[in-house]
């Protein structure tokens, strides 16, 4: 025996995701200083495999090393 039921809100199917709050940036905005971007450039394969390897040896990411080494050498050329 089935049950119908008048004026149902039920919708079928699952609908749609709710909508995720994302900030707007536009090219004139900062972007907020925890958000990460790609940096991209090429660079020999051998230095590469050194790189990697240097920090697995001190156990901190690829981007930790790059952003050290950045302010080491910033610091070291003005």
């Amino acid at each position: 025996m089935a049950i119908q039921v008048k004026n149902s809100k039920l919708k079928s199917g699952l609908g749609s995701a709710p909508k995720r709050e994302e900030p707007k940036i536009t090219n004139l905005s900062k972007f907020p200083s925890d958000v990460l971007v790609s940096l991209s450039f090429k660079v020999p394969i051998e230095f590469r495999r050194e790189y990697k390897q240097y920090a697995l040896d001190k156990d901190k990411s690829m981007s930790d090393i790059l952003k050290e080494s950045f302010k080491a050498f910033r610091k070291n050329n003005l």
